[in-house]
């Protein structure tokens, strides 16, 4: 499974934790993203290494049709405890989540999109956990390990006829993991033609809202996706990863984002 080579940057500056308690009933290991004001070799668990790209965010093709969002994320956290991918599955619970961030010129929060890739006719593919959406039903279950799966490999496909397809790769190589998430065809109401607007539901997704040139040094605007996932086995601490980080968006009409 491929690698990227850069680091991310620290989106919030939050405290980090190895272990802390899940929103769930049971506890598990909870990996945020790497705080860039802590050395290296003392940082706790986190994410690294991650870049990612998704492309017809805001995109809607029309009533009843799959969407065109191509979405990659890869990255990689090191967890030293037992774990065994062979048996296990893997629960998305925020997929591409524009969080609130920065101030307005009133000095009010900023509210972010919210989660931006959808499935057809606006329905939701994923559901928060942290903090709960009342009434949100996921379209995307669980995805169960397949059968040729190792105990520290594993892979993990949606059903062949569902959209939008999605596939994830885990490695645990002598406790540096590796992740990579491909998901084709989704969709993220935008760009809609006024005729389908009546057909359609109530959009719950679009562009972001929050794209700004927050770094004087960067030539993009950026804003904040947050993603959060589980990796179970049944037999030891479940293991989520939540965290945040900046992604660079394309100018209006093109409705492209990256991070790296």
């Amino acid at each position: 499974m491929k690698s990227s080579h850069l680091n991310r940057a620290c989106a919030l500056g939050v405290a980090l934790m190895g272990l802390a308690c899940l929103p769930a009933a049971a506890r598990g290991i909870e990996i945020s993203e790497c705080d860039p004001s802590i050395p290296p070799a003392s940082q706790p668990p986190c994410v690294f290494e991650f870049e990612g790209t998704v492309t017809d965010i805001g995109v809607q093709r029309g009533v009843n049709q799959v969407g065109g969002i191509e979405y990659r994320i890869d990255g990689t956290f090191k967890y030293a405890g037992a774990f065994d991918l062979s048996k296990s599955k893997i629960t998305f619970f925020n997929m591409f989540d524009e969080i609130d961030w920065g101030t307005d010129a009133n000095g009010n929060t900023r509210k972010g999109n919210g989660e931006m890739v959808l499935t057809t006719n606006n329905a939701d593919l994923v559901c928060p956990d942290d903090p709960q959406r009342p009434g949100c039903v996921p379209a995307l279950k669980p995805l169960v390990s397949s059968k040729s799966s190792k105990k520290d490999e594993a892979k993990y496909e949606t059903e062949s006829r569902f959209r939008p397809p999605m596939r994830v790769q885990i490695e645990n190589n002598a406790g540096e993991w590796e992740f990579d998430v491909r998901l084709d065809r989704g969709t993220s109401p935008q760009v809609t033609p006024p005729s389908l607007l009546a057909k359609l539901p109530p959009g719950k997704g679009q562009f972001p809202k929050l794209c700004t040139l927050d770094d004087p040094r960067s030539k993009r605007p950026i804003t904040k996706i947050r993603i959060r996932f589980t990796i179970e086995d049944g037999k030891h601490d479940p293991i989520t990863l939540d965290f945040v980080t900046d992604w660079e968006c394309d100018p209006p009409g093109r409705y492209h984002l990256r991070a790296r």
